[in-house]
């Protein structure tokens, strides 16, 4: 098979810890992607067209910032995360029902808009300002379990 290699595009999910700051932060945030997809609805007919991710962020930029209090970075996932919905609905031949978001979930950037310290186990994500530990799995804890005889 020749060709050329293609880099591989993961995407990592885990679970951490919750707390007042982080829990405010993703129900910001879900409300802003809503708000924003129908946004997208009411005023960009056709996401392909040139320059629509500059005519977003100039429109939304300072609305997701301001009055759903996201973070610089975050709010460009925001809109970036709604952009992506769209098009998938806009792009579907036979469309369906409009797009809602009903699973909390944050789209981040590494290094923008979290950090990750593999060998604390912790993630700190952007003006959180705090640190979180991974939730672990009961399956991996057994190995540990075992080891200290318990």
């Amino acid at each position: 098979m020749a060709g050329r290699v293609k880099a591989i595009r993961a995407t990592v999910s885990m679970k951490i810890a919750l707390s007042e700051p982080l829990l405010a932060l993703v129900n910001n945030y879900v409300k802003a992607i809503c708000f924003t997809i129908f946004w997208l609805k009411e005023n960009v007919p056709n996401p392909e067209e040139k320059g629509v991710l500059g005519k977003v962020h100039e429109e939304l930029y300072t609305k997701l910032r301001e009055e759903y209090d996201l973070p610089s970075k975050v709010a460009e996932d925001c809109y970036r995360d709604a952009l992506a919905t769209y098009k998938g609905w806009y792009n579907n031949p036979r469309r369906g029902r409009f797009p809602r978001v009903y699973k909390p979930s944050v789209w981040l950037t590494p290094k923008a808009s979290y950090n990750v310290d593999l060998d604390n186990m912790t993630v700190r994500i952007a003006s959180v300002g705090e640190n979180y530990h991974w939730v672990i799995p009961e399956t991996s804890r057994l190995h540990e379990l075992e080891d200290e005889g318990g």
